[in-house]
């Protein structure tokens, strides 16, 4: 539990991530209300924003008193959580439903790292690009010393042979 402290503690409302962000999975744990009142089942009603977009039940696991749920933030703003049981009994906070922040992810610092390791293999390509160019320069100095060679020893053995 980084970061921040649990707002919702008091009511058995947990989140494991603070500060959530965008893309993140984060693990909420209940133990309010419902799970006081003996529930058999909790599902997590969870939303972003005041319109409650992307809104949908999660089933919650029991794990010794205790109902968690694992899922990704799909959302940067206000994350919003209601819980209901299996008999539709509900715990919103008293209407004010349970809210956490989540962040947007900081693309911009992987963006600025990936380019300076763009940067730094580069020149390393330019030059791995230049070495076969310089071998093949090379080879082809080494065929024309051959080349050259070849028709001196041929004109050497014509004189012998004419002699």
């Amino acid at each position: 539990m980084a970061g921040k402290t649990q707002p919702y503690a008091e009511n058995g409302v947990i989140i494991d991530k603070l500060p959530a962000y965008a893309g993140d999975e984060v693990t909420i744990t209940y133990d309010g209300l419902l799970a006081k009142s003996g529930a058999d089942k909790v599902y997590a009603y969870i939303g972003y924003g005041e319109e409650w977009q992307e809104k949908g039940f999660v089933p919650m696991n029991l794990e010794l008193d205790t109902f968690k749920a694992t899922f990704k933030a799909l959302m940067p703003g206000t994350m919003y959580i209601a819980f209901k049981d299996s008999a539709e009994n509900w715990d919103n906070n008293s209407g004010a439903n349970y809210s956490f922040e989540i962040g947007k992810k900081k693309r911009a610092a992987v963006k600025t790292s990936e380019k300076k390791t763009e940067e730094k293999k580069a020149p390393e390509n330019k030059a791995a690009q230049k070495k076969p160019v310089a071998k093949a320069a090379a080879v082809k100095k080494t065929e024309d010393t051959i080349t050259e060679a070849v028709p001196k020893k041929k004109a050497v053995r014509k004189k012998k042979e004419e002699a």
